[in-house]
């Protein structure tokens, strides 16, 4: 999915890259306080990524928002941040894992956009929560005893053509599908254990 003509909104440079990835509908925006950066990998269009944050203590922070463009990182996650050069409170690592799984569908190009709704309903339906960054770049996040569900259904889609899709971890047992770094990032559908 790489290309920043699919990303979205546009920002100011930074290099050859675009400045930050913001998230307009966080799903727990009622529970933030806060907005803190994480820097975004290599391959990626984004230097940054907001995420609405609720403040814990003075460098602590859990995620209020589902990750568009981070790996390893999810909703409810606990992180410590640190004051850097671009902002005061930068990412420094995920202190508690949340146990949450992040998904992340994309349905620009030759897909099926209805695919996409019909995913939001077998997801919600499940429990999950969704947010969106464009039409075409959705982040589902899963407890994980419906993840292997989630899994299963975006797989079943995206062998249909309809939809692409990769999971947010780069760690931990399969879910039963290959690691496809559709999304331009190192996808492996993996479950873990928090």
């Amino acid at each position: 999915m790489g290309g920043a003509g699919r990303r979205g909104q546009q920002h100011r440079d930074c290099g050859d890259k675009q400045e930050v990835a913001v998230h307009r509908d966080p799903i727990w925006r009622s529970g933030g306080d806060c907005i803190i950066y994480a820097p975004v990998g290599d391959g990626e269009p984004w230097a940054w990524e907001q995420l609405w944050a609720k403040r814990l203590s003075d460098n602590r922070f859990e995620v209020c928002c589902i990750p568009f463009f981070l790996y390893d990182m999810a909703l409810g996650d606990e992180v410590e941040t640190e004051a850097g050069e671009r902002f005061t409170y930068q990412v420094k690592r995920v202190v508690k894992d949340s146990g949450h799984y992040t998904f992340r569908l994309w349905s620009g190009g030759p897909h099926d956009r209805a695919a996409v709704d019909e995913v939001v309903d077998a997801v919600t339906t499940l429990g999950c929560d969704v947010e969106g960054y464009s039409v075409h770049l959705i982040a589902i996040s899963a407890q994980p005893e419906v993840a292997q569900q989630v899994a299963d259904c975006l797989r079943a889609f995206q062998e249909q053509g309809r939809l692409e899709y990769e999971t947010g971890r780069t760690t931990g047992p399969p879910l039963g599908n290959e690691a496809n770094g559709i999304l331009g990032g190192p996808a492996s559908d993996a479950v873990h254990s928090p």
